[in-house]
């Protein structure tokens, strides 16, 4: 078995290595029963999605994802909750718009005064979360500007944005490492 140190990653680790921490740490912190396989296996994730199930959902929702999930999602195809306050990331064969999700909560927060985050959440993809308290959200860019990732839940006021879709995971892991303390 490969060992890694459980309290250093960084941009430059790799997927596989930063989401088998994340695994180890958060069965570790012990916040969910994870099923036997995934303390044994000490995995959160799945089986990676194939190219086939990309091209597929990028057809369905006519859009390009941004390299950075399909690194992710080439890792693995989903990813369970690590903790009470992160979502489970969902197959790709179930990501959606948030429009087509929740659209009482785009409507929310397209009223008077609030239109800058409701344009966001409508055209943006829900990839975690489904059913659960709290999103993640892919925002695609307007023109040139990069990918958006928002962390986003009715319960905390706003949005909360993320350097990167790494620098989510990384931040993911340094909250399971603090709680394990």
């Amino acid at each position: 078995m490969m060992e890694f140190d459980l309290t250093k990653t960084s941009m430059s680790t790799p997927y596989p290595q930063l989401l088998k921490t994340v695994s180890i740490n958060a069965i570790k912190l012990g916040d969910f029963d994870y099923p036997e396989s995934a303390i044994t296996e000490q995995w959160l994730g799945t089986e990676p999605a194939t190219p086939q199930q990309i091209k597929a959902t990028e057809k369905r929702l006519d859009i390009q994802l941004p390299k950075a999930y399909i690194d992710f999602i080439t890792t693995t195809n989903g990813f369970q909750a690590t903790s009470s306050i992160y979502p489970t990331f969902h197959p790709i064969e179930k990501i959606d718009y948030m429009y087509n999700i929740d659209p009482y909560q785009v409507n929310l927060w397209l009223e008077e005064g609030l239109e800058d985050i409701g344009e966001k959440l409508q055209r943006s993809l829900l990839v975690a979360g489904i059913g659960e308290e709290q999103y993640f959200l892919l925002i695609p860019p307007l023109a040139e500007e990069p990918w958006e990732y928002w962390s986003f839940a009715a319960w905390y006021p706003g949005e909360v944005p993320h350097n990167s879709f790494k620098a989510f995971w990384l931040e993911v892991n340094h909250f399971i490492i603090t709680n394990n303390s």
